[in-house]
């Protein structure tokens, strides 16, 4: 449900301006997947503010806007590895806890960027603190439950606030044909968020997909091996009457996305100053009502 996600590291300033600078460059020339047309011709706000905490860094048409509302998350996180010593084969829990933080603007300008500046007209405001726990239930299958719960603001003259939530359970099951590394993706999840001037909402999502690696020849990157990894992905909405609003408050049934990526990675991840991430690629996701091109650097089950 975003344009541009990336799975952030510690905060800092470099990092907050090479995020910004990408959004500016990509977004003259990619359609975002938050916004639809319905039979009207009419563009439709597909999301409340709140939900961009847990979608990620990216480009918004939210619920209220009339604009696009550029979004900036950063999450520092803490990682435990915990060896598991009733098993030879050296397994380690994983424990994460992680705390993101999201800011909403409304508009930037490359001046301010250039300088290390942050945007101005602030429009939301969140903090939503939680855990991710991955656990090997053998060699190639992981379980990662995960959870959040925080709070956020519009800064707008009404200024309503929210507590938000999300929670849920990936699974990744890993095989090997020939010289293909493959992996099925499976999970579920509960999105949701309770707003000071109303009822709560929420919705939830199942996915189902499908990663393969192959070797790209021998092609490396400071003596490491380079991979192209491509995936397909389908994003099932169980319940999700009050996601779909437009400005006149007509429900879309979204039903179901599809997604499909390539991307070039590494087993050993890469590192940019204190940032580490393991692929740069790109996805197309669509659906009846929506589309849009993604960015990411991080395998979906993470």
């Amino acid at each position: 449900m975003h344009f541009y996600t990336v799975k952030s590291g510690p905060p800092g300033k470099k990092l907050a301006v090479l995020l910004l600078l990408s959004l500016a460059i990509l977004a003259p020339g990619l359609e975002n997947t938050l916004w639809a047309q319905d039979n009207g011709d009419q563009n439709v706000n597909l999301n409340h503010w709140a939900y961009a905490s847990a979608f990620g860094t990216g480009i918004y048409y939210l619920w209220g806007d009339e604009i696009k509302t550029y979004v900036i998350r950063i999450q520092p996180r803490v990682t435990k590895r915990i060896p598991l010593k009733k098993y030879e084969d050296k397994r380690e829990l994983l424990v994460e806890f992680i705390v993101p933080v999201t800011f909403g603007v409304r508009t930037f300008d490359f001046k301010d960027i250039i300088e290390g500046e942050f945007p101005t007209r602030l429009r939301q405001i969140s903090v939503t603190p939680g855990v991710e726990i991955e656990i090997p239930v053998n060699r190639r299958w992981l379980l990662r439950p995960f959870g959040n719960f925080g709070w956020g603001t519009e800064t707008g003259s009404e200024k309503i606030s929210a507590w938000i939530y999300w929670a849920g359970i990936k699974s990744r099951w890993a095989f090997q044909k020939g010289n293909f590394d493959f992996a099925l993706l499976n999970g579920i999840a509960s999105y949701g968020y309770m707003p000071s001037d109303g009822d709560p909402h929420g919705m939830s999502v199942l996915t189902t997909g499908l990663e393969v690696e192959h070797r790209l020849g021998n092609l490396s990157w400071h003596g490491d091996q380079l991979y192209l990894k491509t995936h397909l992905i389908n994003y099932f909405y169980l319940n999700h009457d009050q996601l779909m609003v437009s400005s006149a408050r007509n429900l879309i049934d979204l039903g179901a996305e599809w997604e499909i990526g390539a991307s070039i990675g590494k087993k050993i991840k890469f590192k940019i100053w204190f940032y580490k991430f393991d692929r740069l690629g790109v996805a197309y996701r669509f659906s009846k009502n929506t589309r849009g091109i993604r960015l990411y650097l991080d395998t979906s089950f993470h």
